[in-house]
């Protein structure tokens, strides 16, 4: 054995003590290299101290032995010559059976080839390979192997370290996250495949999405509604809860903001708002925001929500309730019509008759006869503007050329403009055709054109142009109108203009701006009835200060109109008997009196039960002259059917305050003379001629 001493202290010089110490140490490395070194003997203030090199090594030794991977030493050739316990567990067996053995039966057989290459000579340092090792129960274990060649003097045998790392846990734990990565790829996929969905589902309803992160105050939306809000694309990252309120009217901005900040606490957003028009041409529209609040940890973390353009929802909307408001005021006012048509009757018709007996030389009696008749026309006037407001008005529709109409009177509109005001009637590029009724058409652009005069009291210029516009079915159910063509009349003023709830009521009836006594504010109201009952519908733009457009859409045809001249006979006297049939006993009284004037014998009847009655009892009723409106269940249509299927040879006449109902009436017989109240005697003389005239040629 080689003594080799190292000193822990004494009490020479320092540098010499260094320098023996120094000196000492490289002889100890030379022995050890040289393997003349079996121990090491330390000496120590307590005593000397000998560590062998068995001793040394032990710590080595139970480390391998209690390490958690597999070591084993192999020859060349692959015996066993050491193994751990670990290795030993691994195979499922104890040491003792395992060393001298083979390690390739342990082996699975395509991984026998592996360890051949990594036991070859000449292999790198520091080799290793994935191998699966069977164990003596069948089951396989997944291990890395690590070989490293133990260096030994030449011509010693070669010898093998091979460390053995158990794969399982490792197998077990990568098969766990492939498949958390599996399903976890699988709710990406399906949360893209859902946000697609959402994002087409959005698309199609016209509606955008955004999300707002309210602990770092940006806003993530959605290109839909970028563009619905009408906000420039400046990136996601430069949106913050601040530039989401920008597109608003400036005055509503406030409340915009104010509702954000109540989603925070109440967890719920919704309104509806005006959001700026995107360019100089468009108008405001509307917008409808919905969304909620998610909270994370109680704080409020993102409100989230969708927006939608319900600009077209809130005109039909409007459109919807103006509607419901003339169908409502128009039944009022054609039920006043028609009793204000048989006060009207009863007066007129006295005064008819109570003329023919006052002396002709008595003009102070003629001259209050023309008055009160004066008065009476002008109550009937005022009715027929009621009439035409609620759509019961007679109208003689056939096709019409408004350019041709408009030329045709541009003498009175321009008198009836006057002086201040210029009239333009560009030509159009083509002559359009609708259906209407050409007197009441030139009623209401006689109208608008005087409105259009007074809103311009300094001067100004009003001009009339026509169009065509075809209406698809959206756009027609915007407008509570057919789909289809119509011809646009176009009637557009320099005035002063109106606000918004101004321009929501013109058509109102009674409604006027005016002072008092200048106008009845029905004249507008003549103009929305007339052209709704045409099948058509009116729209209004108007601005403050800049003047004011009103567009008639009236039906468009292919046909060509004619013009047929109005063929006015002289009344003359009758003779004959006429069953009068009427309800209201003033009237029939005063159509009694007025027919006995002119020379027919009269019978009378309260009732269409009552007339038909007398007819099957008397064979010389030359004409039945009935109202149309009656109660029970037999009206004068029906009266009118009845007579013409039973009595071929009697003549029908009816009356009414409103005859548009005959054009709905599917059961009315056709061609009837139909007289409209209030009527004067001459009006009654040609209707009885004139249907004795159509019996006997029919």
């Amino acid at each position: 054995m080689v003594r080799v001493e190292a000193f822990q202290d004494d009490d020479r010089p320092s540098r010499e003590r260094l320098e023996e110490r120094l000196r000492e140490a490289e002889e100890t490395l030379d022995a050890i290299r040289r393997g003349e070194v079996d121990a090491v003997v330390v000496h120590h203030p307590e005593g000397e101290r000998v560590y062998t090199l068995e001793s040394a090594d032990r710590p080595y030794r139970v480390l391998v032995e209690h390490m958690q991977e597999g070591a084993v030493t192999l020859t060349g050739e692959g015996v066993i010559l050491y193994c751990n316990h670990r290795f030993a567990t691994l195979l499922g067996s104890t040491r003792e059976s395992m060393i001298g053995r083979s390690v390739v039966p342990y082996l699975e057989r395509a991984d026998a080839v592996v360890m051949a290459q990594m036991l070859s000579p000449g292999a790198d340092a520091g080799r290793a390979a994935e191998v699966s090792l069977r164990r003596t129960d069948g089951r396989v274990v997944p291990v890395t192997l690590s070989a490293v060649d133990l260096p030994f003097e030449p011509g010693m045998p070669r010898v093998i370290c091979v460390i053995a790392t158990d794969l399982t846990h490792a197998r077990q734990r990568s098969h766990e996250l492939a498949a958390a990565n599996a399903q976890l790829a699988g709710e990406m996929a399906e949360r893209r495949s859902a946000e697609d969905r959402l994002a087409v589902a959005l698309d199609a309803a016209g509606m955008g999405s955004w999300d707002i992160d309210l602990q770092q105050g940006t806003v993530t939306i959605s290109r839909q509604a970028e563009a619905i809000l009408g906000l420039p694309d400046i990136g996601a990252e430069a949106r913050t809860l601040e530039s989401l309120s920008q597109p608003f009217l400036l005055h509503e901005q406030g409340e915009v903001r104010a509702a954000f900040d109540q989603a925070m606490v109440t967890g719920v957003l919704e309104f509806e708002r005006r959001v700026r028009p995107t360019t100089e041409a468009s108008t405001h529209r509307w917008v409808h925001l919905k969304g909620r609040t998610y909270h994370r940890d109680g704080v409020p973390a993102r409100l989230v929500g969708v927006v939608g353009d319900i600009t077209e929802r809130r005109l039909m909307e409007v459109q919807l309730r103006q509607a419901q408001k003339m169908e409502a005021v128009g039944q009022l006012t054609g039920g006043i019509a028609h009793d204000f048509n048989n006060l009207l009757m009863v007066i007129g018709g006295s005064l008819d008759v109570l003329e023919s007996a006052v002396p002709q030389d008595n003009p102070k009696a003629q001259r209050f006869f023309s008055a009160a008749k004066a008065g009476v026309e002008r109550g009937a006037s005022l009715n027929q503007q009621l009439l035409a407001f609620s759509r019961r008005q007679d109208l003689q529709a056939q096709p019409v050329c408004v350019d041709d109409l408009l030329r045709g009177f541009a003498t009175l509109l321009s008198r009836a403009l006057g002086e201040t005001v210029a009239l333009e009637l560009p030509h159009p590029p083509q002559r359009w055709y609708c259906r209407s009724d050409p007197h009441q058409l030139e009623t209401a652009i006689l109208n608008l054109a005087i409105n259009a005069r007074d809103a311009m009291p300094h001067g100004g210029r009003l001009t009339i142009t026509t169009a065509l516009t075809t209406l698809t079915p959206r756009e027609a159910l915007a407008m509570a109108a057919e789909p289809g063509s119509y011809v646009v009349v176009r009637v557009r003023d320099s005035g002063t203009g109106m606000t918004p709830e101004t321009a929501a009521r013109i058509f109102d009836p009674f409604f006027t701006t005016k002072a008092m006594g200048k106008g009845t504010g029905l004249g507008l109201s003549q103009v929305y009835g007339f052209v709704r009952q045409s099948g058509g519908f009116v729209s209004v733009t108007s601005e403050v200060g800049q003047g004011t457009t009103i567009d008639l859409c009236l039906p468009f045809t292919d046909e060509v109109g004619t013009a047929t001249p109005d063929a006015a006979a002289a009344p003359s006297a009758g003779d004959g008997r006429v069953l009068v049939v009427d309800d209201d006993i003033n009237v029939r009284e005063v159509s009694v009196a007025m027919l006995g004037a002119l020379g027919y014998a009269t019978v009378e009847a309260g009732d269409a039960v009552q007339a038909l009655a007398i007819l099957a009892q008397r064979s010389d009723i030359d004409i039945v002259f009935s109202d149309v409106i009656m109660p029970g269940e037999i009206n004068g249509l029906d009266l009118a059917r009845r007579v013409r299927e039973t009595y071929p040879t009697v003549a029908v006449v009816l009356a009414s305050g409103y005859t548009a109902q005959l054009q709905g009436d599917k059961s009315g017989p056709a061609e009837v003379e139909v007289l409209r109240k209030p009527y004067s005697r001459g009006a009654l003389a040609a209707a009885l001629r004139q249907a004795r005239a159509s019996d006997a040629a029919r």
